[in-house]
């Protein structure tokens, strides 16, 4: 199943690619006119103290070699680790310490989806995503503020991954990379974003506009 699966994404790379850069105008106007429209709610505050809180953490301590290096390469592994699983890849024990890097052992070859996986699906974000959501309601605000920190935490950790010595990034390919991420990037926070302040219906709604938007696009063009 595991190779079959492999063949298969092989298959879909450059299409995936290609899709995601036909799409990324769609989802560029779509964040202006659903995601954007959330900052007026009153729960963006505290996604906003957050976001503005890690930042200040980040620029005063974090960004220092070393300082805060362990969370944001347990987490990239661990993302690696969750697409090996999806595409029925075994894993085996994960490493990661604050200066010397980390490792996760994937069993069976890999794929470009478990190489990219770190750099367009926010794990942490995610995860406190699903707490907000799933928490009792007298938490949300402080949910909130953790899902703004996150938001920030794996913004600054892509901007320091994203170099050309990223090991990931060379296997996968740079033209790959920089076609298909920014879209990617675009529609999976707008999509937990506005799933997050506005539930389903707002990323339905959020969805719906970038399909809209692309499909006008492409119309004028051809």
């Amino acid at each position: 199943m595991q190779k079959v699966f492999d063949k298969i994404l092989l298959w879909l790379k450059w299409p995936v690619a290609v899709a995601s850069l036909i799409c990324l105008p769609g989802l560029v106007l779509a964040w202006s006119s659903e995601v954007l429209a959330l900052t007026s709610e009153e729960d963006f505050l505290p996604v906003a103290a957050g976001v503005l809180g890690y930042g200040l953490l980040w620029a005063v301590l974090f960004r220092r070699r070393g300082a805060g290096s362990f969370l944001p390469t347990f987490f990239h592994e661990l993302t690696h680790g969750l697409f090996a699983v999806l595409t029925f890849h075994r894993v085996g024990g994960l490493r990661a310490s604050w200066s010397s890097g980390g490792r996760i052992a994937i069993h069976g070859g890999t794929n470009w989806l478990i190489l990219i996986g770190p750099y367009f699906f926010p794990l942490a974000p995610a995860l406190a995503a699903a707490l907000v959501l799933l928490g009792p309601p007298s938490w949300l605000k402080v949910g909130l503020c953790g899902f703004g920190a996150s938001l920030a935490f794996y913004g600054f950790s892509l901007y320091a991954e994203l170099h050309r010595k990223q090991t990931d990034l060379q296997e996968v390919g740079f033209p790959f990379v920089w076609l298909c991420l920014p879209g990617a990037n675009l529609l999976v926070i707008g999509s937990l974003v506005t799933g997050t302040l506005g539930g389903p219906t707002a990323t339905a709604q959020f969805l719906s506009e970038t399909y809209s938007w692309t499909e006008q696009i492409v119309s004028s063009l051809f």
